[in-house]
């Protein structure tokens, strides 16, 4: 199946690239397609499928859009 990865921030940077597409084995979830990218996966990011957070778990279908932003602190 093929998903699009958008890439925020800082996120860019550590790929070289804002926006990936790329072809995944069926069944795939959000943490299988971080992983075939190279992005460690960890707490400090924040996660959406279809513009709608989701967890690491969540199943991706084809053609979905996953965001991936990096945890942003202010105060």
């Amino acid at each position: 199946m093929q998903i699009t990865i958008k890439l925020f921030a800082s996120l860019r940077n550590q790929l070289g690239k804002k926006i990936l597409e790329l072809e995944l084995p069926e069944p795939a979830t959000v943490q299988d397609a971080l992983t075939m990218i190279s992005l460690p996966y960890r707490e400090n990011i924040i996660t959406m499928v279809n513009g709608i957070h989701c967890q690491l778990a969540h199943p991706l279908k084809p053609g979905d859009v996953l965001s991936v932003f990096p945890m942003i602190a202010g105060g």
